[in-house]
Protein backbone atom coordinates (compact mmCIF):
# COMPACT_ATOMS: atom_id res chain seq x y z
CA UNK A 1 0.00 0.00 0.00
CA UNK A 2 1.39 3.43 -1.09
CA UNK A 3 0.39 4.56 2.67
CA UNK A 4 4.02 2.37 3.60
CA UNK A 5 5.90 3.89 1.04
CA UNK A 6 8.66 6.78 2.09
CA UNK A 7 9.49 8.78 -1.38
CA UNK A 8 12.77 10.45 -1.31
CA UNK A 9 15.42 12.31 -3.28
CA UNK A 10 18.87 13.14 -1.84
CA UNK A 11 21.86 14.77 -2.94
CA UNK A 12 24.98 12.94 -1.52
CA UNK A 13 27.19 12.32 -4.18
CA UNK A 14 30.63 12.22 -2.00
CA UNK A 15 29.39 9.72 0.14
CA UNK A 16 28.03 7.18 -2.21
CA UNK A 17 25.04 6.87 0.01
CA UNK A 18 22.27 4.00 -0.97
CA UNK A 19 19.37 6.67 -2.35
CA UNK A 20 21.10 9.51 -3.45
CA UNK A 21 21.25 11.52 -6.72
CA UNK A 22 17.56 9.76 -7.91
CA UNK A 23 14.42 9.22 -6.85
CA UNK A 24 14.01 6.31 -4.79
CA UNK A 25 10.82 4.37 -2.80
CA UNK A 26 11.66 3.14 0.76
CA UNK A 27 9.18 0.06 2.80
CA UNK A 28 8.17 2.10 6.22
CA UNK A 29 8.61 -0.97 7.67
CA UNK A 30 12.08 -1.15 6.50
CA UNK A 31 14.05 1.64 5.38
CA UNK A 32 17.34 0.69 5.00
CA UNK A 33 16.70 -0.54 1.53
CA UNK A 34 14.95 0.71 -1.27
CA UNK A 35 12.42 -1.18 -3.17
CA UNK A 36 12.10 0.95 -6.20
CA UNK A 37 14.53 3.11 -7.92
CA UNK A 38 14.72 6.04 -10.57
CA UNK A 39 17.44 7.20 -12.53
CA UNK A 40 20.39 8.90 -11.72
CA UNK A 41 19.96 12.39 -11.24
CA UNK A 42 22.84 14.71 -10.14
CA UNK A 43 21.92 17.51 -7.73
CA UNK A 44 17.72 17.18 -7.63
CA UNK A 45 15.56 19.57 -5.80
CA UNK A 46 11.73 19.12 -5.17
CA UNK A 47 9.85 15.89 -5.24
CA UNK A 48 5.78 15.67 -5.89
CA UNK A 49 4.00 12.55 -6.42
CA UNK A 50 0.24 11.39 -7.31
CA UNK A 51 -1.92 10.10 -4.64
CA UNK A 52 -1.64 6.44 -5.85
CA UNK A 53 2.24 6.67 -6.19
CA UNK A 54 2.62 5.88 -10.11
CA UNK A 55 4.12 8.88 -10.82
CA UNK A 56 6.69 10.68 -9.38
CA UNK A 57 8.37 13.68 -10.14
CA UNK A 58 11.56 15.38 -9.39
CA UNK A 59 13.38 18.44 -10.67
CA UNK A 60 17.06 19.73 -10.36
CA UNK A 61 18.78 22.12 -8.73
CA UNK A 62 21.01 22.86 -11.44
CA UNK A 63 22.42 21.55 -14.78
CA UNK A 64 19.85 20.33 -16.84
CA UNK A 65 16.44 22.14 -17.39
CA UNK A 66 14.43 18.84 -16.91
CA UNK A 67 11.83 17.30 -14.59
CA UNK A 68 13.11 13.00 -13.94
CA UNK A 69 10.18 10.78 -13.52
CA UNK A 70 9.41 7.38 -11.68
CA UNK A 71 6.68 5.85 -13.29
CA UNK A 72 4.55 2.46 -14.20
CA UNK A 73 2.03 4.04 -16.74
CA UNK A 74 4.72 4.41 -19.28
CA UNK A 75 4.42 1.41 -20.78
CA UNK A 76 1.57 -1.29 -21.73
CA UNK A 77 3.41 -3.84 -18.87
CA UNK A 78 2.96 -1.34 -16.28
CA UNK A 79 6.72 -2.15 -15.37
CA UNK A 80 8.60 0.81 -13.18
CA UNK A 81 10.66 2.96 -16.02
CA UNK A 82 12.55 6.16 -15.54
CA UNK A 83 11.77 9.21 -17.91
CA UNK A 84 13.58 12.29 -18.23
CA UNK A 85 12.25 15.77 -19.91
CA UNK A 86 13.65 18.98 -21.03
CA UNK A 87 12.04 22.07 -21.67
CA UNK A 88 12.40 25.37 -20.43
CA UNK A 89 12.22 24.79 -16.84
CA UNK A 90 13.56 27.04 -14.07
CA UNK A 91 15.75 25.40 -11.99
CA UNK A 92 15.27 24.62 -8.04
CA UNK A 93 11.85 26.12 -7.86
CA UNK A 94 8.74 24.30 -6.59
CA UNK A 95 6.71 21.40 -8.54
CA UNK A 96 3.15 20.41 -7.81
CA UNK A 97 0.72 17.35 -8.68
CA UNK A 98 -2.71 18.66 -7.74
CA UNK A 99 -4.17 16.41 -5.46
CA UNK A 100 -6.32 15.35 -8.14
CA UNK A 101 -3.67 13.66 -9.72
CA UNK A 102 -4.58 15.27 -13.25
CA UNK A 103 -2.71 18.62 -13.52
CA UNK A 104 1.32 19.38 -13.18
CA UNK A 105 2.37 22.65 -11.85
CA UNK A 106 5.97 23.11 -13.03
CA UNK A 107 7.87 26.12 -12.71
CA UNK A 108 9.31 27.16 -16.39
CA UNK A 109 11.96 30.43 -16.70
CA UNK A 110 9.81 32.73 -17.55
CA UNK A 111 7.00 31.84 -14.53
CA UNK A 112 4.81 28.75 -13.71
CA UNK A 113 3.18 26.70 -16.13
CA UNK A 114 0.35 24.34 -16.02
CA UNK A 115 0.25 21.24 -18.06
CA UNK A 116 -1.80 17.39 -17.95
CA UNK A 117 -0.13 15.33 -15.52
CA UNK A 118 -0.35 12.38 -18.52
CA UNK A 119 2.57 14.69 -20.45
CA UNK A 120 5.33 12.79 -18.28
CA UNK A 121 4.03 9.44 -19.49
CA UNK A 122 2.56 9.24 -22.73
CA UNK A 123 5.36 12.28 -24.18
CA UNK A 124 8.40 10.21 -26.21
CA UNK A 125 11.13 10.13 -22.81
CA UNK A 126 15.08 9.47 -22.29
CA UNK A 127 15.50 6.95 -20.01
CA UNK A 128 18.94 8.87 -19.07
CA UNK A 129 19.60 12.64 -17.59
CA UNK A 130 21.77 13.14 -20.55
CA UNK A 131 20.01 12.08 -23.12
CA UNK A 132 16.01 13.67 -21.93
CA UNK A 133 13.08 13.23 -24.25
CA UNK A 134 11.18 16.57 -25.18
CA UNK A 135 8.85 18.29 -22.32
CA UNK A 136 5.49 19.08 -24.27
CA UNK A 137 4.95 22.96 -23.72
CA UNK A 138 2.37 23.69 -20.81
CA UNK A 139 -1.26 24.79 -21.88
CA UNK A 140 -1.32 27.48 -19.36
CA UNK A 141 1.56 30.33 -17.99
CA UNK A 142 1.44 32.82 -15.75
CA UNK A 143 4.35 34.75 -16.35
CA UNK A 144 6.34 36.60 -13.54
CA UNK A 145 5.76 34.34 -10.13
CA UNK A 146 8.82 32.29 -9.34
CA UNK A 147 7.63 29.61 -6.89
CA UNK A 148 9.29 28.93 -3.58
CA UNK A 149 6.34 26.79 -2.45
CA UNK A 150 2.98 25.26 -3.52
CA UNK A 151 -0.01 23.58 -2.62
CA UNK A 152 -3.44 23.49 -3.79
CA UNK A 153 -6.79 23.60 -1.93
CA UNK A 154 -8.53 20.62 -0.90
CA UNK A 155 -10.67 20.95 -3.61
CA UNK A 156 -7.81 21.34 -6.38
CA UNK A 157 -9.66 24.15 -7.61
CA UNK A 158 -7.06 26.71 -6.18
CA UNK A 159 -3.73 26.86 -6.24
CA UNK A 160 -1.66 28.21 -3.47
CA UNK A 161 2.12 29.97 -4.57
CA UNK A 162 4.62 30.94 -2.08
CA UNK A 163 6.64 33.02 -4.43
CA UNK A 164 10.76 33.77 -3.88
CA UNK A 165 9.72 37.57 -3.97
CA UNK A 166 7.91 36.79 -0.80
CA UNK A 167 4.35 37.09 -1.75
CA UNK A 168 1.31 34.90 -0.86
CA UNK A 169 -0.48 34.14 -4.78
CA UNK A 170 -4.14 32.49 -5.23
CA UNK A 171 -4.16 31.27 -8.22
CA UNK A 172 -7.68 29.46 -10.24
CA UNK A 173 -6.58 26.50 -11.14
CA UNK A 174 -9.15 26.11 -14.28
CA UNK A 175 -8.73 29.56 -15.76
CA UNK A 176 -4.95 29.43 -14.07
CA UNK A 177 -5.11 33.35 -13.44
CA UNK A 178 -4.61 35.38 -10.20
CA UNK A 179 -7.26 35.99 -8.51
CA UNK A 180 -6.57 38.20 -5.49
CA UNK A 181 -4.12 40.55 -4.86
CA UNK A 182 -0.77 38.95 -3.22
CA UNK A 183 0.11 38.93 -0.01
CA UNK A 184 3.36 39.16 2.00
CA UNK A 185 4.61 36.83 3.70
CA UNK A 186 8.51 37.03 5.97
CA UNK A 187 10.50 34.84 3.38
CA UNK A 188 12.38 31.92 4.84
CA UNK A 189 15.72 33.95 3.74
CA UNK A 190 17.30 36.96 2.48
CA UNK A 191 18.39 35.59 -0.94
CA UNK A 192 15.14 35.06 -3.42
CA UNK A 193 17.89 32.64 -4.71
CA UNK A 194 18.18 30.73 -1.71
CA UNK A 195 14.73 30.80 -0.95
CA UNK A 196 13.39 28.22 -3.32
CA UNK A 197 15.40 25.62 -2.22
CA UNK A 198 14.63 26.42 1.61
CA UNK A 199 10.81 27.29 1.44
CA UNK A 200 7.96 24.66 2.97
CA UNK A 201 4.30 25.39 2.54
CA UNK A 202 0.92 23.09 3.82
CA UNK A 203 -2.49 23.13 4.16
CA UNK A 204 -4.29 22.00 7.40
CA UNK A 205 -6.44 18.99 7.32
CA UNK A 206 -9.81 21.22 7.50
CA UNK A 207 -8.15 23.42 4.61
CA UNK A 208 -8.69 26.63 6.83
CA UNK A 209 -4.82 27.38 7.39
CA UNK A 210 -1.92 28.12 5.04
CA UNK A 211 1.59 27.21 7.41
CA UNK A 212 4.51 28.62 5.77
CA UNK A 213 7.86 27.56 7.28
CA UNK A 214 10.66 30.61 9.01
CA UNK A 215 13.78 29.14 7.57
CA UNK A 216 16.25 30.06 10.02
CA UNK A 217 13.85 32.03 12.25
CA UNK A 218 11.82 30.15 14.83
CA UNK A 219 8.39 31.55 13.35
CA UNK A 220 6.60 30.07 10.77
CA UNK A 221 3.55 32.21 9.01
CA UNK A 222 0.04 31.09 9.24
CA UNK A 223 -2.58 32.56 7.08
CA UNK A 224 -6.12 32.14 7.90
CA UNK A 225 -8.26 31.34 4.46
CA UNK A 226 -11.31 32.74 5.66
CA UNK A 227 -10.16 36.05 6.34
Amino acid sequence: PVIDWIVATDDRYLTQAPGCDKIAVYDIKNPNRSILDGGYAVSPAHLTATSDGTVIVGNFLYGPRAIHVLTNRARVDHLWRPVFLAGDLDWAAAILITRDDQTLILPYITGLGKQPISDVYTSVGGDEMNHPGKLPPPTNRIIGIRPAAMVDSLDAKTLYVAGADAKLYRVDLESFRVVMPPLDYQGTVGSTGLRVTRTYMSISPDGRFLIINGGSRPEMTVVDLTT
